[in-house]
């Protein structure tokens, strides 16, 4: 299963990363558009999560280093099997990956435990993932040695 729209969040760069922040912003903007383009037969990039496009719509972040073509699957998977929505939760409470199976707004605010009581709706999960947002995730990405290359080097890591 593909989905129909993926649109790719570019976000502002990562806070208090200094002069790595373009870099690092840059490196998740091109990996999470590669994983975008593996999985959807339309691709858009926006400033924030929206809804725009048919379902099944995929919303993604650049916040996620590993973030992969197998977490796009595991969540069209859940919208296969009858959720109306599957999520990718950070470890923060938000979330790296939104998958819709059909376009509803309410679906992109807030944790995703909070939209399915709140929306009384069908959630599949995926595991958590740690966003790169500040200094620790970079340090604990620094730390890692799952740590994809061109995400150390944007590091500025070895």
């Amino acid at each position: 299963m593909r989905a129909a729209t993926a649109l790719v969040v570019a976000g502002a760069p990562p806070g208090g990363l200094g002069a790595r922040a373009a870099a690092v912003r840059e490196v998740l903007l091109a990996r999470t558009l590669a994983v975008a383009r593996a999985v959807a037969d339309r691709v858009e990039v926006m400033d924030a999560a929206e809804v725009a496009g048919p379902g099944p719509l995929v919303v993604l972040p650049a916040i996620c280093p590993r973030l992969g073509p197998g977490h796009v699957a595991a969540a069209l998977a859940d919208l296969a099997a009858g959720c109306d929505a599957a999520y990718g939760p950070t470890l923060e409470g938000d979330w790296y990956l939104a998958a819709l199976a059909a376009p509803r707004a309410g679906l992109l605010t807030g944790s995703p435990f909070a939209v399915a009581r709140e929306h009384d709706v069908e959630v599949g999960l995926l595991r958590h993932e740690r966003a790169l947002r500040t200094p620790a995730d970079a340090a604990a990405y620094l730390a890692d040695p799952l740590t994809p290359a061109d995400v150390r080097a944007a590091l500025g890591g070895a």
